[in-house]
Order: C-alpha cells, then structure tokens, then sequence
C-alpha cells in the first residue's frame, strides 16, 4: 500500500517510525522531517497541503492512502478524494471526547482519569469522522503533558498500523461519532496557563500537569514570573491562610503552599530567566519564608 503521511512534530514520530518498519509504503512532509530524510522517505514541506501543486506531487505518486498524525492542517475534501481508501487520523482522545487541537492538555486539565487514541477517517468536519478503532489509557495520578504524550505517541503508532492493515484487508470498520458527547479542546490562551491560588488543590494541580514541561504553569514571586513544573497535592481543608501563602519550608526540599481548598507541595520551578530547578535548590537559592505569598 502506497501512504502518504503527513505529521509535523514529535507526537507524530513513532507513527512514521512503526509505518517506515512495516511493510507499507510510504511518502512524508519537522522532527519528522529528519527521520523521513533518515529512511529515504520523499519530503514535502507545503504551506499549503490543499495546493493544486501538492495534489499534483500526490497524484504522480499514485498514493492509495492519507496518514495524518498532528497535522494541524484541515485536508479539503479534493485532496482527500485523491486517495481510493481515503485519509485517516490518529488523535489523542477518546473521540468524540476532547475534539481539536490540545486534547492531551485538556483531559489532564479537567481531570480526566484516562483517555486514549482513535483512528477515524477525515470528514469535512475537524475530528468528526467515523471511528475506526479506539484504545484506551489510564492517566497516572501526577502524570505531566510530556508524559502522557509520549506514551500515547507510542500507543498511537501501534492502534495505526492496526488500522492500516485493516483497511489493506478490507476489514476497516467505520462507527459513527455520536454528536451529542462531543466536547472541544482548543488551544490553551495564555492567560490559561495562570496559577489561581483559590482554586482547590487538585485544580492547581491539574494546571500544573497541563502545562509541564512546556510551557509551564505561570505563577509569581516576590514580584516576579515564576514557572511552576511539578507539585502534589497534599491533605487539609481550606483553613485560615489565605491561597497561595506558604505554610511550610523544610530542609529536606519542601514547600508547602496554601490553596482554596488543601495544599500542594510544589517539587519543581523554574524562576524568570533561569533553568528549571528542584525545591530544594529554590530553597536553598531564593530562601523563602512562612507566611510569603505565591501570586
């Protein structure tokens, strides 16, 4: 089977890698650049997929199918008839569920306790397409975006390469996506990325994992921008320190800081300017006291 994929960064490498191993096909369009070129696989880098010079290159090369994995272009529905099996998607959710461009994101942010991959064909409607085949993965408790993505990456490419055997085989099963369970997971704002204090612990928490490594959960201190990357939560009800006052400093690496609801141990920050660092260099660099405030 001759495939044409088209991804962009480093979620879509182990796709290209598992397909480049397999016994497919296949043509490609950064990291996955380098290990197209790497494998001898032909590269486009459009600016517009839906070119008529790009349906001509794709024409020549008499694809039978369309691989797209963190593509972040819309395929028009004259690119996509170029392929006789059509175009498929890998996305990380469990679709309808987290529609859009930051699913990984935002199943952390709302607390998601799993979330998956699906395969479903290009619709003329972003991530509507029917349902090839889904899997399922657990979300650890404190498992950060980078986490999460790597292993879904991972989990991705193998649920591809199902799918593409499948319809090598005739054996693709198409499953409608039922419309009123659709939620959306667009680009995060960068205001979005703003510790709230007030908000209970868990909720802090889940910002935090949202946005780390990169790029990173924006607090203050003492006046200054401050990236918080990692932090648990820990026992306590809302009490009588105000959010974001901290309320414990230990030698040993900790910081205890006050939410609207709990408190969180913050383990990982990286200050304005500088590299990220442990608690225990903070501490040990920046000194700070009982009863300061994180804004």
């Amino acid at each position: 089977m001759r495939i044409v994929f088209m991804g962009s960064p480093a979620f879509a490498l182990p796709s290209l890698k598992r397909l480049a191993q397999s016994r497919h096909w296949r043509g490609g369009a950064p990291p996955v650049k380098e290990a197209a070129e790497s494998s001898g696989i032909p590269v486009m880098q459009p600016e517009d997929p839906n070119a008529e010079e790009v349906r001509g290159r794709i024409e020549e090369a008499n694809a039978d199918l369309g691989v797209v994995v963190a593509y972040g272009q819309f395929l028009k529905r004259a690119l996509r008839s170029l392929f006789p099996y059509g175009c498929i998607n890998v996305h990380p959710s469990l679709l309808p569920k987290f529609r859009g461009a930051d699913p990984i994101r935002w199943a952390i942010y709302a607390g998601e306790k799993e979330t998956g991959v699906t395969t479903i064909f290009v619709s003329d409607k972003m991530d509507a397409g029917d349902i090839i085949l889904q899997r399922t993965v657990r979300i650890a408790e404190f498992e950060t975006f980078g986490e999460l993505s790597e292993r879904l990456a991972a989990v991705g490419s193998e649920v591809l390469l199902e799918t593409v055997d499948a319809i090598e085989r005739n054996e693709a099963t198409r499953t409608a996506q039922d419309y009123e369970d659709a939620t959306y997971a667009p680009k995060f704002k960068p205001e979005e990325r703003r510790i709230d204090w007030s908000d209970a612990g868990t909720a802090v928490i889940n910002r935090v994992r949202a946005f780390a490594p990169d790029p990173g959960a924006d607090a203050e201190f003492r006046g200054r921008g401050l990236k918080v990357l990692r932090a648990r939560v820990l026992g306590g009800g809302a009490g009588e320190t105000g959010p974001g006052t901290v309320i414990e400093v230990g030698k040993d690496g900790t910081l205890v800081v006050a939410t609207g609801q709990g408190n969180v141990a913050i383990e990982e920050v990286q200050p304005a300017g500088r590299r990220p660092m442990s608690m225990l260099d903070f501490i040990n660099g920046y000194h700070p006291r009982v009863g300061e405030k994180f804004g």
